[in-house]
């Protein structure tokens, strides 16, 4: 019976007219189809026969080498990352690359990276992302690289061609200058997106625009920015996030999702005039609060007559960072604003805080509460991120609850213990088995796994 099958195997073999026929295939055919792997995917081809050993050195894909492990401070473990990255963009032999996108923790002196942004020119590559703080929140210590002189680079027909092709330009822990952002911005013109992350160099940004390709910007922790300056007729995202300066918006009709951390969150919460030239058409917001802001709005007891306006709003993420015990509820006010927002985000974490404040907060809650006492039409999702079952998450919980209880349709709650590790999951899923008893009955309650 076992010659019967091995027989048989060898005569489906010989009989199948398609075996062996891709090896019969053009080199340039292959490369072709290679080229729709990423570099990495394309490489373990080589094992596949010895007429395939090069051919992914040839492909026009995605060149993507990240280490996000924060071992990489170690440096003979940047030197090994640094020595790979070298070697690769040496072995390609491809006269052009669609994306380049490397990026680790680099904290060495001895490195410099010149030739890698010479190489993503060499290539024309349409996307380029250089990612030199991967895998940290914070930057403290880093060392840092500074962005090549850009009047150095632009000579030459490749420099040309690369701007002419660049559709994404993504720049992390590199001292970039204005000039050099305004450059790009000026001689792109398939420009979609732009992020210039970390940057001590940036100061004073200028997007004259109108820059018609141009839909996503972020400039985030560039801490000696002193006024940023957009006018982008199709710009659909933006992204600030450090201290309050001003960002004047002249010409963003299609402005529809805003991202704001550190001191300018406060500034568009608590001085809603200056932004309301482009608040109320905001479809989708993220606000990543400082602890001004949290501090402010614990004592905030009453609907500010001065709060943003968010008349299409249909998206909310909020990132808090608050003390045990510190009240949620204000948060709650967004709900007032937003009268077709459909989706609540709240990202909760927790720092220690006295248990004295706990109780100082009770006669405010309850007074923010009073103030938001009404049906929101609209709200169908409420998911809280981080929540703990603590009286502060829990309150916030049951408020939303009790304002979206004509629409709601999902509560979700999502754990994560690394901020408040006095509770236990026990908390959780009391708190969560309490909270679902008081549910309508079309209201799903959907607990997933610690994000922690």
């Amino acid at each position: 019976m076992g010659d019967g099958q091995h027989s048989t195997s060898r005569v489906r073999l010989q009989q199948d007219p398609m075996e062996g026929k891709i090896e019969k295939l053009p080199c340039e055919l292959l490369v072709a189809i290679l080229s729709y792997l990423s570099v990495k995917e394309a490489a373990k081809t080589c094992l596949v026969s010895r007429n395939w050993r090069y051919l992914w050195q040839y492909t026009s894909g995605c060149l993507e080498i990240y280490d996000r492990d924060r071992s990489t401070t170690d440096p003979d473990v940047q030197y090994k990352f640094v020595k790979l990255v070298n070697q690769v963009l040496k072995l390609h032999q491809g006269s052009t690359l669609d994306q380049l996108r490397i990026g680790f923790c680099f904290r060495g002196s001895i490195f410099t990276f010149d030739h890698w942004v010479k190489f993503a020119i060499q290539k024309e590559v349409k996307v380029f992302e250089l990612d030199l703080a991967a895998g940290w929140q914070l930057f403290v210590g880093f060392r840092y690289y500074y962005f090549p002189d850009i009047n150095t680079l632009s000579s030459g027909d490749k420099f040309s061609r690369f701007c002419s092709n660049l559709k994404s330009l993504r720049l992390v822990n590199i001292g970039v200058k204005d000039e050099t952002i305004r450059y790009f911005l000026t001689n792109c013109p398939c420009l979609e997106q732009v992020c210039v992350s970390f940057s001590k160099c940036l100061q004073s940004l200028r997007v004259p625009g109108p820059f018609p390709s141009l839909k996503s910007m972020e400039i985030s922790l560039c801490n000696n920015v002193k006024g940023i300056e957009v006018n982008a007729s199709n710009l659909e995202s933006f992204t600030y996030i450090g201290p309050d300066i001003l960002v004047p918006f002249q010409n963003v009709p299609q402005l529809s999702e805003l991202t704001l951390g550190d001191c300018y969150c406060y500034s568009f919460i608590f001085k809603a005039d200056e932004h309301t030239s482009y608040s109320s058409k905001l479809r989708k917001l993220k606000l990543i609060l400082p602890p001004q802001a949290v501090g402010k709005s614990t004592i905030t007891s009453t609907y500010p007559d001065n709060f943003p306006r968010l008349d299409n709003l249909r998206e909310l993420e909020l990132d808090i960072k608050l003390g045990a015990g510190e009240s949620l509820v204000f948060f709650t006010f967004f709900t007032k604003a937003c009268p077709l927002l459909s989706r609540f985000t709240a990202r909760i974490g927790y720092k220690f805080v006295s248990n004295e404040s706990i109780a100082n907060q009770c006669h405010r809650e309850s007074s923010a509460r009073l103030c938001t006492r009404f049906v929101h039409k609209h709200l169908k999702e409420v998911k809280l991120i981080g929540f703990t079952g603590g009286r502060s998450d829990y309150k916030l919980a049951l408020h939303l609850l009790e304002i979206g209880r004509c629409s709601l349709n999902n509560i979700i709650l999502q754990p994560t213990f690394y901020y408040y590790k006095g509770k236990s999951l026990a908390l959780f899923h009391k708190q969560s088995k309490r909270l679902e008893r008081k549910l309508p009955p079309r209201v799903k309650l959907i607990l997933i796994p610690s994000s922690s």
